[in-house]
This record gives structure tokens, sequence and C-alpha cells, in this order.
């Protein structure tokens, strides 16, 4: 389903990252990253292979200067507006407890993410 303008526009407006370059880079980011079921607010680099019985290590993101909180908040925003989708993802060669989330980019969301992209090409072009 496509959005409409006003729905876009809202979106944009409402949106807790106030930079269309932030907006970009975040949803960039967040498409396919897996995050812990019991820790949603947490984003954890699967890379660190974490013990079930220990706490999850967190790997701050460096996005354009975007603090974690910023993210997590344009991540529930963008959820909202159904510009993400979060489904389950268990990981077989990890033991049974180790559920995730997935976020993925909808279809509204990759027209989200096709405007901010030409948002951000047309502000990097110089005037003359």
């Amino acid at each position: 389903m496509k959005l409409s303008d006003e729905k876009v526009i809202e979106f944009l407006s409402s949106s807790p990252l106030k930079s269309f370059a932030g907006m970009l880079d975040g949803l960039r980011y967040v498409d396919n990253v897996p995050v812990p079921y019991e820790s949603e607010s947490e984003l954890v680099d699967d890379a660190l292979d974490d013990d079930v019985e220990e706490q999850p290590k967190v790997r701050v993101p460096e996005i354009r200067g975007i603090p974690p909180i910023a993210l997590l908040a344009f991540v529930e925003h963008a959820h909202a507006f159904e510009v993400l989708k979060r489904h389950p993802r268990i990981r077989l060669d990890k033991a049974p407890q180790k559920i995730s989330l997935l976020y993925e980019l909808t279809p509204s969301g990759r027209y989200i993410l096709k405007i901010l992209e030409a948002l951000t090409d047309a502000s990097s072009l110089p005037l003359s």
C-alpha cells in the first residue's frame, strides 16, 4: 500500500529525528537488525555471541550523531506509521531461548526511503 502525501508529510514532520539525512541513516541501519525480545530497547551486536545467562552487551551505533535513545524513539515512530514491521527471529544455532525481533522496512518504508534519498540528494546539490 502506498502512503498518501498527507501521511508522508505527517511521518516526516512528527519524526523524533529532525534531519532527513538522520532519518535516512536510521532507516537504513534498522532494516534487518535483530533486537533481543526481552530487551527490545537495546540494539545488540550479534557478533558478540553473548551467553544466554549473561546480560547482552550493547553496541552504541554511531549514525550521524544519533544517540541510541533517539534511534529507539524513531524506530517506535516508524513502527507506528507502519514504515517498519517486526517479527520474531529464532536463531537455530543458539539456545531456543534466544529469540529476537527482526525489523524490516515495509513497502511503505521503502517508499519513504526513496523520498528521503531524493531529499538528501537534492539538499546536497550546490546552489547556483
